[in-house]
């Protein structure tokens, strides 16, 4: 899914359905807007990654303390918004 302009850093999010399931968050050096490199990342993953594999979510890369985000707070960012996600789409 990644290329020489977006970074990204996949981690999973508990799922009271499947278990776990991949959430994405992405770092673009291009500066594009959001909704254009979730757009561009989704057709990725629709065409590379079978429909299990394919993250469920797409956030921009959070700046949190520190050099380099810790995996363990990237995983409690991403579990917030799926919650956030599943919650609205459930109904």
């Amino acid at each position: 899914l990644a290329d020489a302009d977006v970074g990204i850093v996949i981690v999973p999010v508990d799922d009271a359905r499947f278990g776990q399931r991949p959430f994405a968050f992405f770092d673009d050096a291009r500066g594009r807007d959001d909704d254009v490199v979730i757009a561009m990342l989704k057709v990725r993953a629709e065409a590379a990654l079978p429909r299990f594999m394919q993250p469920v979510g797409y956030a921009r890369l959070p700046t949190l303390s520190g050099t380099k985000p810790r995996r363990a707070d990237l995983v409690a960012v991403a579990q917030g918004r799926w919650n956030a996600l599943s919650s609205t789409t459930a109904t």
